[in-house]
């Protein structure tokens, strides 16, 4: 129920299933029809005449119902969200064996979505070196996603199942359902190709082994708003996370307006001895093209960069302070947002 994109939890509901919800109402209402109407009293149960006979629902085209598909879908979501986790991933972002290229174009909407504006960093995975969850058939790690712009129905029966309702399941319909479960979690439309995503699919009720899963608590919004530690908060939100070792991480790329307040702590990091594989990148904006740059760097090239983009930006949004030796500007004067009052309102 966390994915940026609602529809990925909403399978398409169609005229089938509209159809058969309507005809399983009209069987209930006259099996129903006609039985005791029985009140609970203190005492005992007393009657109150019988059921009522109801006039058939009438049918309606999916087309011309408005806001009612998530009534239906609600069990669909709570069955995914009880079930699976999702870790996504970007397919061929860097040949972390050159040392400069240029970036896919696609990269300048996965920076602006995905990496606060241009402002964070992409941190590339070795995917062979961390849990892959469910693996396909041929056993690489991870499942594309398929992208299209037609919408992924389940079978109208695992409605009916979801519901509660008696329906013998064969074989033939439980590869079925997994099947349809399995695409329809790795579809999504064809707005978000430009994603060129990769998933990671966990089935929560095989999390093993342990030591590569955990879950990261976190106090409730409420809290967070009045600054409450977490000892005090009774309802802690829970972030379940997969695990992964220094090894797993390739390379790292900066990115261009990565301010010099979220560099350094990173650099930091990446200064340790178990980081020492990794590669590290800066990237700028293209002179001509709506594209990046990236260049194999390291960690004080990167920070001098930074520095000098830190500056540029908070001279020209103004953000600075003159001083008697020159002028001085907080460490968040770069940041995107930050516009600071020069004079007293």
């Amino acid at each position: 129920m966390d994915m940026n994109d609602p529809f990925e939890m909403r399978p398409s509901w169609t005229q089938e299933h509209q159809d058969h919800h309507t005809a399983f109402r009209n069987r209930l209402n006259a099996l129903s029809a006609g039985m005791p109407l029985l009140i609970s009293t203190k005492e005992e149960l007393k009657h109150d005449g019988v059921t009522p006979r109801l006039e058939r629902v009438p049918k309606m085209k999916v087309g011309d119902m408005w806001g009612f598909a998530d009534n239906y879908n609600r069990a669909v979501m709570k069955f995914l969200h009880e079930r699976f986790r999702i870790l996504s991933f970007v397919r061929h972002v860097l040949d972390n064996q050159k040392d400069y290229q240029n970036s896919p174009p696609e990269d300048m909407l996965m920076w602006a979505h995905y990496a606060d504006m241009y402002q964070g960093v992409a941190i590339l995975i070795d995917p062979t070196k961390l849990n892959c969850g469910i693996k396909p058939l041929k056993k690489r790690p991870g499942w594309p996603i398929r992208y299209t712009n037609e919408r992924i129905s389940l079978p109208v029966w695992f409605y009916d199942c979801l519901h509660g309702h008696p329906v013998p399941i064969t074989q033939e319909m439980n590869n079925n359902i997994s099947g349809s479960i399995m695409t329809l979690i790795r579809t999504k439309s064809d707005l978000w190709r430009y994603e060129r995503e990769t998933r990671l699919i966990y089935d929560v009720e095989r999390l093993l082994p342990e030591a590569d899963f955990d879950v990261i608590w976190d106090t409730c919004p409420d809290c967070k708003t009045r600054q409450n530690p977490i000892e005090k908060c009774k309802s802690c939100v829970a972030s379940d996370v997969v695990k992964f070792s220094p090894e797993a991480v390739s390379a790292v790329i900066f990115g261009p307006e990565c301010p010099i307040e979220y560099v350094e702590p990173i650099t930091q990091i990446l200064r340790e001895d178990r980081y020492e594989h990794t590669k590290l990148y800066r990237s700028v904006f293209h002179a001509q093209d709506y594209r990046l740059q990236y260049m194999l760097s390291n960690p004080d090239e990167i920070e001098t960069f930074q520095k000098a983009h830190t500056k540029r930006v908070a001279m020209a949004k103004g953000n600075v302070k003159p001083t008697t030796d020159g002028f001085s500007m907080p460490n968040y004067a770069a940041r995107k947002g930050v516009n600071l009052n020069r004079k007293p309102l």
